[in-house]
């Protein structure tokens, strides 16, 4: 029986929920990858287990916790599959999942991933944009 391609697909603003990662902590290897990019993201002031542990729903209120957190859940992920054996391929990323997408191909390490969603949401944040609305349409079938 011929093995099916395997698709990894990296998403971006809006996919988190609180303590979405809390269960994976469990993973050695998911445990071990959020570790490194906790150590990565502590110099520039972000607590990544307590967004990824935390409870509260407001703690993604700050772009910068939503967008480090949902880029080091990324590539914890994929570090958890590689560890399983588990390689995809097909990659594919949109908007801030393409940083994802980027390590799971291998073109940003662990830490220009995390660096470049810091300093992404950092530049939002700092500019302060107006909110405005995203509609997504797709082609009827």
């Amino acid at each position: 029986m011929r093995r099916r391609p395997i698709a990894f697909m990296f998403w971006g603003m809006q996919t988190q929920w609180p303590t979405m990662g809390r269960h994976l902590l469990t993973l050695a290897p998911f445990k071990d990858s959020i570790g490194k990019s906790a150590a990565i993201l502590s110099d520039r002031g972000v607590d990544l287990m307590e967004i990824v542990t935390s409870a509260d729903a407001s703690v993604f209120d700050d772009i910068v916790h939503m967008s480090t957190s949902i880029t080091a859940m990324q590539i914890a992920l994929v570090d958890t599959l590689a560890a399983y054996d588990i390689i995809p391929d097909v990659i594919m990323g949109i908007s801030l999942g393409e940083l994802g997408s980027a390590y799971a191909d291998g073109c940003l390490s662990r830490e220009e991933a995390l660096v470049s969603s810091y300093w992404w949401a950092k530049c939002v944040q700092d500019i302060n944009p107006p909110r405005g609305k995203l509609a997504i349409v797709g082609e009827a079938r």
